[in-house]
């Protein structure tokens, strides 16, 4: 009988856990916060046009913000589209 070890499984930690951190009414500020894009498009998302002095904002994990653009406060979020 040939001996065959079992095979090692590594968990490497994920570098994000748990909810995003942003929230409606936080400031969105820029650092700490994964890269986001000023969304012009909003139209084939299903976003509704943004109010004057806002502009969507859109995460690597496909986050939609509603933020001000004059303040950085979080008028409205739309997670995971």
């Amino acid at each position: 009988m040939v001996y065959v070890p079992r095979p090692v499984v590594v968990h490497h930690p994920s570098a994000y856990r748990g909810p995003p951190p942003w929230a409606r009414g936080r400031h969105y500020g820029y650092a700490g916060y994964a890269p986001t894009y000023v969304v012009r498009d909003y139209g084939p998302y299903g976003l509704r046009h943004p109010p004057r002095g806002y502009h969507w904002r859109r995460s690597d994990a496909g986050d939609f913000l509603l933020v001000a653009i004059a303040t950085g406060i979080i008028a409205d979020v739309i997670l995971g589209r």
